[in-house]
């Protein structure tokens, strides 16, 4: 039996391999990319804590999400939403003067229409605490996704379901308002 190197599969591991050269290098550059009089937590005084309003990203599609930074340049977040639940790692470093991340994401999701699936993206964003005295949180963020649809959406017929899992590439965001502390 041959093997046909541009069928679907192969296109898609393909695909899965450019993400995760693409997450390496960003990781590589958060990592490396700054010197250390740049930092996001400069003291121990600093706001370390967030927890804000999330649309997308780790939630899902509408929940909060809780964010803790580890260190000056690394945070995790956990995310629970309407109808899903997820996780994050990011890392930090600054971009003209502006708090800049990558990192990976990842949630579970159950849609509206009794389907399940995983999203694991890649976010390339931004966010800032406007000042230490009022403590307002923003985030945005927007990047490659892999989408794995574990069961099928809606009426599910009994020839339908042998396809399942689906894979997909696609791109996945997350806005987030909320609360440093």
């Amino acid at each position: 039996m041959t093997t046909n190197f541009f069928s679907k599969k192969n296109r898609k591991i393909t695909a899965l391999k450019s993400l995760l050269i693409l997450f390496c290098f960003s990781l590589v550059q958060a990592c490396y990319g700054q010197t250390t009089d740049t930092t996001i937590i400069q003291n121990k005084n600093q706001l370390s804590n967030s927890i804000a309003l999330n649309l997308g990203g780790t939630s899902g599609t509408v929940g909060i999400a809780y964010q803790r930074f580890l260190s000056d340049k690394v945070s995790l977040e956990l995310g629970i939403g309407l109808l899903g639940i997820g996780l994050g790692m990011q890392l930090y470093t600054e971009w003209m003067y502006v708090p800049f991340y990558t990192g990976l994401k990842t949630s579970y999701n159950i849609q509206g229409s009794g389907g399940t699936r995983l999203i694991n993206y890649i976010p390339f964003g931004l966010n800032n605490v406007t000042t230490k005295e009022n403590r307002l949180f923003f985030g945005i963020d927007v990047g490659p996704a892999y989408i794995l649809q574990l069961t099928p959406n809606g009426k599910i017929e009994l020839a339908d379901h042998t396809e399942y899992p689906k894979h997909s590439i696609s791109i996945f965001g997350n806005l987030k308002i909320g609360l440093a502390f």
